[in-house]
């Protein structure tokens, strides 16, 4: 039997006896492209080499999300740009309607709160994702609304919403804006802003987009912008007409001070994103979750999501309740491996996986063969579900 004090002791030596897996939902680990670039040395944001670097980030940006809207990058963590979306569009007392299935879909109601915003909740149990035709019925019903905030991914419960299907009921609704927090899925899932209806999507560094956390990106429509002119809520740091009117100037830059070598990094992770081709990476993270969540099915343990409503980007597995924190300190004691626990309703009961960004098969594998070890199951059951995945997969390319 492994000796777990032994396990300790081989564990503080891991610099050079163990590899680190980091499999949390963000951050997420990085590409040896983007820490090299980040260690290039200072320029003057203000300069013609800062604005050429800037600029591809706007422009590559647009094409991952699939849009033509103004894309704003401000210096925070996604919580920031979330902040942003609601205190450019909207003044107090304004009814917004949440669509929230899980802990970051409340994080954001807790937001428009605090300025003064009214929020009504059209809310699903947490691991099925939000229905489209109840939104329908209640948009339906109350012409008071002047937003809907979605979480397209949440990763909480592993629940990935229908953005496609939410667009087709927004076309019936041209006065409500369509807000999203794409903050875990852009660049891992298909987003379609301008497909699909989207006036605003939030998203930000450390996730799918493979660089250390402190950026936070906004694609506004024109739609949207045309909401700044009435806005009444407070603000300077996350205005979106400063940040434009800096982004459009002949050297484009920001209003304050960015963090350059954040900048450095995103540009390279974007260019490797481009390099490996949106449909090819979406595809990547279609098959890294069906092989996560084939493998910890075989093993015995079931899944927050169903598989209709399941995320491309984080998986979340109920344990029995109160062992999750012994599965996480066995995987990182004995195998490197570092996960998350639940949060929230789920704390205590649920464990969470990321496979997003630079996350490889590889990776997977190994975290699949060590979660079959601690829950003592017949050694390679699941790793060979999820190679018989990989596989298929393979033989449908």
């Amino acid at each position: 039997m492994f000796n777990v004090k032994s396990a300790k002791k081989f564990a503080q030596n891991k610099e050079d006896n163990m590899r680190e897996y980091l499999l949390i939902p963000g951050p997420t680990p990085l590409p040896k492209r983007v820490i090299q670039a980040m260690a290039k040395d200072m320029i003057s944001h203000r300069g013609e080499e800062y604005g050429k670097i800037f600029g591809s980030i706007l422009s590559r940006m647009k094409k991952v999300l699939g849009t033509t809207s103004k894309i704003l990058l401000f210096p925070s963590s996604g919580t920031g740009g979330l902040e942003a979306s609601l205190v450019n569009l909207f003044s107090p007392q304004e009814k917004l309607l949440s669509l929230s299935c899980g802990h970051f879909g409340d994080r954001f109601i807790e937001i428009a709160k605090r300025y003064s915003l009214l929020i009504d909740r059209l809310d699903t149990p947490w691991g099925r994702a939000p229905d489209p035709d109840m939104l329908y019925d209640k948009l339906k019903k109350d012409r008071d609304i002047k937003a809907i905030l979605v979480t397209h991914n949440e990763t909480s419960t592993g629940v990935m919403a229908d953005l496609e299907k939410i667009g087709e009921v927004m076309k019936d609704f041209p006065d409500v804006l369509f807000i999203v927090d794409g903050v875990s899925s852009v660049g891992a899932i298909p987003v379609r802003q301008d497909k699909n209806g989207i006036d605003v999507v939030v998203t930000a560094s450390q996730k799918a987009l493979m660089t250390p956390p402190g950026l936070s990106l906004v694609s506004v429509s024109d739609r949207a912008l045309d909401r700044t002119k009435s806005s009444t809520l407070p603000g300077y740091y996350f205005d979106f007409n400063l940040a434009l009117s800096y982004q459009e100037k002949d050297i484009p830059q920001n209003p304050y001070t960015p963090p350059v070598s954040l900048v450095y990094g995103l540009a390279e992770a974007l260019k490797m994103i481009e390099e490996e081709g949106l449909e090819n990476r979406f595809k990547r993270h279609e098959i890294m979750r069906d092989m996560v969540r084939e493998g910890l099915k075989e093993i015995g343990l079931e899944l927050v999501a169903e598989d209709d409503d399941a995320s491309c980007t984080v998986t979340a597995a109920f344990v029995p309740e109160g062992e999750d924190k012994k599965i996480l300190s066995l995987l990182k004691e004995r195998y490197g491996i570092i996960i998350s626990k639940g949060q929230g309703r789920f704390s205590g009961k649920v464990i969470r996986v990321g496979h997003m960004g630079e996350t490889t098969y590889s990776d997977l594998f190994w975290f699949i063969s060590s979660m079959e070890r601690i829950i003592g199951v017949k050694p390679g059951i699941g790793v060979v579900r999820a190679q018989e995945v990989l596989f298929e997969e393979d033989e449908n390319v």
